[in-house]
C-alpha cells in the first residue's frame, strides 16, 4: 500500500505543477486586452429624433396604428384593425417605399431595434379606451387623405396618436 500511496501523491504532486512550465520561447505575445468604458444609464428612450423625417414620421404612425390594432380588441375599447386594414391598403405603395427607406436608413437589425423601440412606447398606453379612441380617429383620418396629403401631415397624426398615450 505504501508504494501506491507514494505513487499516488507523485501523480498529484505532477499534475498540480504541470502548467508551471517556462514561458514560451520565440514570438510570443500576451493577447491586449480591450478598454471598455462603462456606459452611464439612459433616463429614458428616444424613440425618433426630435425632427425626423416626414417618411420616418409615416412608419411610426403605421407602427402606433399596428399596436392599436392588435391592443384595441374587445368590450370597453374602439377596435382599429378594420381602420387599420383599411390604411395598409390604401397606403400601400407610399408604406413600402418608406420601409425601403427606413431598411436603407437603419439596416435590418437597427430598423428591428428601432422598431422594438416604437412598439413598446405605442404599448405602454395609461388609459387604453383613451388611445384606442384617438388611435381610431387617426387612423379615419389617415385614410381620408391621399398619400400625397399622408406624408406632411404624418408628424401631426403621431403627435396626436402619442398624446392618446398620456
Amino acid at each position: 500500500m505504501r508504494v501506491s500511496a507514494r505513487i499516488l501523491a507523485a501523480g498529484i504532486a505532477l499534475a498540480a505543477t504541470a502548467g508551471c512550465g517556462s514561458a514560451p520561447s520565440g514570438n510570443y505575445r500576451p493577447q491586449s486586452v480591450a478598454n471598455v468604458r462603462p456606459v452611464a444609464p439612459q433616463q429614458h428612450v428616444a424613440v425618433a429624433p426630435a425632427k425626423a423625417m416626414p417618411r420616418a414620421e409615416i412608419w411610426r404612425l403605421r407602427s402606433g396604428l399596428n399596436v392599436a390594432a392588435l391592443s384595441c380588441r374587445g368590450r370597453g375599447v374602439e377596435n382599429v384593425n378594420g381602420h387599420y386594414a383599411q390604411l395598409l391598403k390604401r397606403h400601400s405603395v407610399l408604406l413600402d417605399q418608406t420601409y425601403r427607406q427606413e431598411v436603407a436608413r437603419y439596416g435590418v437589425a437597427g430598423l428591428d431595434r428601432q422598431q422594438t423601440k416604437v412598439y413598446n412606447r405605442f404599448a405602454m398606453q395609461r388609459s387604453p379606451q383613451k388611445f384606442c379612441g384617438v388611435a381610431a380617429d387617426v387612423a379615419r383620418q389617415a385614410n381620408a387623405m391621399s398619400s400625397a396629403e399622408l406624408s406632411p401631415a404624418s408628424p401631426g397624426l403621431v403627435a396626436r396618436l402619442e398624446g392618446g398615450l398620456r
